[in-house]
């Protein structure tokens, strides 16, 4: 359900089988299955970002929320089919794009990164550690591959260390078997205090609506490391971080966001506890 043509296929959430089929108009011709790319309201509060990347053309790529922090595009990213309308291709050499003023002091509390991401291969990559979301000029919000045996995603945060020092490295990691290649998916990393109780800080990696790993911090009572600025398909412009393949709906929030909400943001319909596509 995550592949190039499922923004509007027949797998899509409005078809056949869904709540407006055929069943309830009794008439297989009139029936009209929803376009899940249609439209999609999202509530402002705490949307620090969203790149629908629908520009088409151009050097930016212009903000959907409040902010207008529009991303500026680096190298030649191409203009190219997201898995709602347009999209972002990253060459993995020295394409990049840039945000500035989104990871600030209002995401040190909680944050919940989201990006649609098409990839080309598996692995082994060309870049040992290709970046599809980070900030901050150490490891402070990443949202990442890495090059492990098939390949394995992982997010991870940045405390401040409570003896001093370099910070410590909140961290999940999921190795899929079969790797997402050659589909579009959607991931989305969490960070932030869950409960009043101390020690609830915990990272949560979600795969196309599913949390599929976590870990409780080591720190739960420290704050994110100070970041600002998003860079979108690298790592501080590492020679070995560039990401290759399609970058969609790229958002920030400035709160946790939960199974259900992960999954409609992505377009997605929750049932049950599956999230669909």
């Amino acid at each position: 359900a995550g592949d190039d043509d499922s923004a509007g296929d027949d797998d899509s959430a409005g078809d056949d089988d869904s709540a407006g089929d055929d069943d309830s108009s009794g008439d297989d011709d009139d029936s009209t299955p929803a376009d899940p790319c249609s439209s999609q309201p999202l509530d402002p509060t705490y949307l620090e970002l969203d790149l629908n990347f629908e520009d088409g053309a151009g050097s930016l790529a212009v903000d959907n929320s409040s902010h207008g922090r529009d991303a500026i595009l680096n190298g030649s990213p191409t203009w190219a089919a997201g898995y709602c309308g347009g999209g972002l291709s990253f060459d993995g050499v020295d394409d990049w794009a840039l945000v500035s003023g989104v990871l600030g002091s209002h995401t040190a509390g909680s944050v919940t990164l989201e990006a649609w991401v098409w990839l080309p291969t598996a692995a082994p990559w060309s870049s040992g550690v290709p970046h599809i979301l980070t900030g901050g000029t150490e490891n402070n919000y990443r949202l990442s591959l890495n090059n492990n045996g098939t390949g394995r995603i992982f997010g991870q945060f940045e405390t401040v260390n409570p003896g001093g020092g370099l910070g410590v490295i909140e961290r999940a990691i999921y190795t899929p078997n079969p790797f997402p290649a050659g589909v579009w998916t959607h991931f989305a990393l969490t960070y932030g205090p869950e409960f009043v109780t101390a020690g609830d800080n915990i990272v949560r990696l979600f795969v196309n609506g599913t949390e599929e790993a976590n870990n409780v911090a080591d720190n739960p009572t420290m704050p994110l490391l100070a970041a600002t600025d998003l860079e979108i398909a690298a790592w501080n412009q590492f020679g070995n971080s560039f990401f290759e393949g399609r970058i969609d709906d790229v958002r920030v929030w400035s709160m946790l966001r939960g199974p259900i909400e992960i999954c409609e943001d992505g377009r997605g319909t929750f049932v049950g506890s599956s999230c669909i596509y």
